[in-house]
């Protein structure tokens, strides 16, 4: 009998050493996955380092798509982001929508997810829309067009670069293994954030003002209102980044020759001050402009059918128009070849039109009805 309580004691000590370090154990787990989910998806926020070259509407839902395209192709470096931040990249173009409500800002998929369903988001999963949320596993980017099957989406934090720096904002792409779509609660009566921006002259950045010296190694709004300007008046096709390297340097000179200035590459208030004027002509009554829209091009009329071989004014403003409502960075040559097609195709799912890469009426009647709610 007492052999009997001694092993029974002896086993009663073995269970509490085995007890002990499976809490030990759980702990330690329980350290690390704290760490994991509040250091490896650490809420980021970047806004500041975002490009502002997109269009708003009162549309929500649009809205997130603009500010997401806006960002296509920048690297997590470029933007700022120092850890993974897909979940951050959707919660910064919420910011800048004035959807936060909506969207709550979350750097941790699982945790995003469950905001935006405590916040009034429904699951849609099997009728996606633009604008809506699209989650896969340990992903999550903005619906752009399609169904489920064939559901195109943009995001960041995306690529097959090991360094998280160097994934990028995707184009909208098929991406494959939807786990579930949700459509945020948007608040339709919610304002974006706005920038100080040039409303004269149709540009969303800050006329330089003082005595400008704009030059190589400058940086800032004023260097993005002088690369929007210059893609304007003289179709450079610069990066809107706000930093004045070689290309913009280039660009400068480029315009500075073709209208009669000193070509130092420098935007000082001369340069300045014709960039100035030669928008305002684009701007101004003529019968060569649409001037309702805001196109320096005389808008398509009659039963128009621009295609891949088409050309002259009718295509610059198409082009024109497609990078006003859909942020398409096309070059304004007038020329219709295969990134101008790529571009009414984008702008065609958008929206729900016949998607053949060709803009007839339908095309070109959604075109002016959405930049008039631009306007």
């Amino acid at each position: 009998m007492v052999k009997y309580f001694k092993e029974d004691d002896k086993m009663k000590r073995s269970a509490k050493k085995i007890c002990s370090l499976i809490m030990s154990t759980l702990i330690l787990f329980s350290t690390v996955l704290y760490f994991f989910e509040n250091k490896a998806f650490a809420d980021q926020s970047r806004i500041d380092n975002f490009s502002k070259s997109y269009n708003l509407s009162k549309n929500p839902a649009q809205n997130m798509i603009n500010i997401a395209l806006a960002q296509q192709d920048k690297t997590g470096s470029l933007l700022g982001y120092t850890e993974e931040w897909c979940a951050d990249f959707v919660s910064d173009c919420a910011v800048l929508a004035g959807q936060s409500s909506a969207i709550p800002h979350d750097g941790y998929c699982p945790t995003l997810k469950q905001k935006i369903i405590n916040a009034g988001g429904k699951d849609v999963t099997s009728s996606p829309q633009p604008g809506d949320i699209v989650f896969f596993n340990g992903h999550v980017e903005i619906v752009y067009s399609g169904t489920l099957n064939a559901l195109y989406s943009i995001g960041g934090n995306t690529g097959s670069g090991s360094s998280l720096y160097a994934r990028k904002v995707c184009a909208p792409r098929i991406h494959g293994g939807v786990v579930c779509v949700l459509r945020p609660n948007y608040d339709e009566n919610a304002v974006p954030l706005t920038f100080q921006n040039d409303d004269e002259l149709k540009i969303p950045y800050p006329r330089p003002t003082g005595n400008p010296n704009l030059q190589n190694g400058s940086s800032g709004d004023s260097v993005k209102w002088l690369q929007y300007a210059l893609n304007l008046v003289n179709n450079a096709g610069l990066t809107v980044d706000g930093q004045f390297g070689s290309g913009t340097q280039q660009a400068v000179v480029n315009f500075q020759r073709a209208n009669g200035l000193t070509a130092d590459g420098i935007a000082g208030p001369a340069t300045i001050s014709k960039i100035v004027e030669v928008r305002k002509k684009q701007l101004g009554s003529s019968t060569n402009t649409d001037t309702e829209l805001g196109i320096p091009y005389p808008r398509p009329t009659g039963n128009p059918n621009l295609q891949n071989g088409s050309s002259g004014d009718s295509v610059k403003w198409l082009q024109y128009a497609l990078n006003l409502v859909n942020n398409a960075g096309l070059t304004v040559d007038g020329q219709f070849g295969s990134g101008t097609k790529q571009a009414v195709i984008n702008f065609q799912r958008a929206y729900g039109l016949d998607v053949d890469g060709i803009a007839g009426p339908a095309t070109i009647s959604k075109i002016i009805e959405v930049r008039k709610k631009q306007i």
